[in-house]
């Protein structure tokens, strides 16, 4: 009999460092750190994911990332005002006020308690989503959103593989790191500007991982894109994974960080929250 294959799979890997219900964890990066965050809370891990919002680029990840670890506050030159609002471009849209002081009060708050976190935490995971940035041609910095501002405000490059890897070799050196890049497709840049984009992340990961020894590559991009590699597993705009691509992902993931005990104990934990939300509902 012969040995079909409809797929290729992902080959297992054993992550470098375990995870477990006693670490503390933070993950940053792209819209897909959220369902991740989402799956890893759910089954009762401490997790944060994306306190301050999602941001898509190494550059602005990271520059969040040395500002809270610094404790370095925002100033009221860090702000931008348009549409009647005051801005920080460092950040996502939540990140608008009509009061720069009040904005600025919020800001601080949010950068200090990250910080904190970050420093206590045992793990971080990071999910870089596109290569390509905006830089605000006034201040002269990489924005992690342009707030609808007219792009006539903004550069748009690619960033510099040597860029990424020597922002983020300094920070991967402290903590037990893993590295993902998003499956998310950025269709606003085209098929083949979201394929450049997708290289210099995996070739910047790759150097990354080589020079930190506690940094990883988790292959989320490889599972959706090479495993799974159909539609049905895309949300309805087909640049999303779907809810079950996200279950994959995760059980992928599972496998790779948690071992005999952990698992169980995720499952009481979901198992639990299930029974809870099913009271609450029917009461």
């Amino acid at each position: 009999m012969s040995d079909i294959r409809l797929y290729t799979p992902v080959e297992p890997i054993r992550g470098v460092c375990g995870i477990s219900h006693n670490d503390r964890i933070t993950m940053l990066g792209s819209c897909f750190t959220d369902n991740i965050g989402e799956c890893l809370r759910r089954d009762g891990f401490d997790v944060q994911a994306n306190p301050l919002g999602v941001l898509f680029n190494p550059a602005s990840i990271a520059t969040i990332m040395h500002r809270a670890l610094a404790s370095k506050d925002f100033t009221h030159d860090d702000l931008v005002f348009h549409d009647g609002r005051w801005r920080c471009l460092y950040l996502n849209t939540r990140y608008s006020d009509t009061d720069a002081n009040a904005l600025l009060e919020r800001l601080n708050g949010d950068i200090k308690a990250l910080g904190k976190r970050l420093a206590s935490d045992s793990t971080w995971i990071i999910t870089f989503g596109t290569a390509w940035v905006y830089t605000y041609k006034t201040g002269g910095y990489i924005v992690g959103n342009c707030h609808k501002i007219p792009q006539s405000y903004f550069e748009r490059t690619r960033l510099d593989i040597d860029a990424i890897v020597e922002t983020w070799k300094e920070l991967c050196r402290s903590k037990h790191v893993i590295l993902t890049v998003s499956p998310v497709r950025h269709l606003a840049d085209g098929l083949h500007g979201n394929n450049l984009s997708k290289a210099v992340l995996h070739l910047a990961t790759e150097r990354i991982i080589t020079e930190c020894p506690s940094a990883e590559y988790f292959p989320a991009y490889e599972i959706v894109c090479d495993q799974l590699r159909d539609y049905r597993f895309y949300d309805r705009d087909l640049k999303h994974p779907s809810s079950m691509a996200i279950d994959i992902i995760y059980d992928f993931f599972s496998n790779t960080y948690f071992d005999k005990d952990t698992r169980q104990r995720a499952m009481q934990y979901r198992a639990e929250r299930l029974k809870a939300l099913h009271c609450t509902i029917i009461e």
